[in-house]
């Protein structure tokens, strides 16, 4: 269902669930949760869990053929990523993309500190430190690739926009930028004509930062509001400074 999800995005509540399900699988994995002693978690990743071919005994005349998936952090973290890329709701989105955050850093753990394919993946005793099994001792292609795969996965997430802006942000935005504005024609009311080199940059400067809040407003109003609080902050910064010196003189 996750990987056929077309950019038609369906109701969050079923991501949600989705999402909440691979949080239980991360813990009992022992991906976000500590593992203790002689934790049988840990076979999901060393040697991995055995997946039983059934129906190859007919086909190669023998017993039945095994295959050991040991991938098992990478593709949670795939399925992750793709489900908090398909939610709308920014809060819920963000939450998981925490725990995504959580199970990369057990991934880090995991890549080759040896000169010997250093950098590459996988070594998973670096994370599951005292367990009877001995080290890879060299770097997997398949298991490098499937952490890549991930993180496409999280550049996918990073490029795609969930939903419209939250509206009580947008307002808030709005007020900033229009106390902002005030503020900045009013020092233009005393003119800039006189005003000394420093001064007029300063201008243009705030003019370009207003320009650039209200461009961003639609899509991205807290980056406005930041904008439009750093024109404030100088604005008062000059006001600030004409006050002491109309006291001194």
């Amino acid at each position: 269902m996750i990987e056929g999800a077309t950019g038609e995005r369906t109701l969050n509540v079923d991501f949600e669930r989705v999402a909440r399900l691979l949080e239980e699988l991360a813990n009992r994995g022992r991906i976000t949760r500590r593992p203790m002693a002689n934790d049988p978690a840990i076979a999901l990743h060393i040697p991995g869990m055995r997946l039983r071919l059934y129906g190859s005994e007919k086909v190669a005349e023998g017993p039945v053929l095994q295959w050991t998936v040991s991938s098992y952090a990478s593709l949670v973290l795939k399925r992750l990523l793709r489900v908090a890329q398909l939610m709308d709701d920014k809060v819920t989105r963000l939450r998981f993309l925490d725990l995504a955050d959580q199970i990369w850093a057990h991934l880090e753990q995991r890549r080759i500190a040896d000169p010997y394919g250093r950098d590459l993946w996988d070594e998973p005793t670096q994370a599951f430190t005292g367990t009877r099994f001995n080290p890879y001792g060299g770097p997997s292609w398949y298991h490098t690739e499937r952490v890549i795969e991930a993180l496409v996965a999280a550049a996918n997430v990073t490029l795609s926009q969930p939903g419209s802006a939250n509206p009580d942000l947008v307002r808030s935005a709005v007020r900033l930028i229009a106390e902002a504005e005030q503020r900045f024609d009013e020092e233009l009311l005393r003119g800039t004509n006189d005003a000394g080199a420093k001064l007029r940059e300063t201008f243009q400067v705030v003019a370009a930062k207003l320009r650039r809040a209200r461009e961003l407003l639609d899509d991205r109003p807290g980056t406005a509001s930041v904008l439009a609080s750093d024109v404030l902050r100088e604005l008062d910064t000059l006001d600030a400074a004409r006050q002491d010196t109309a006291r001194m003189s």
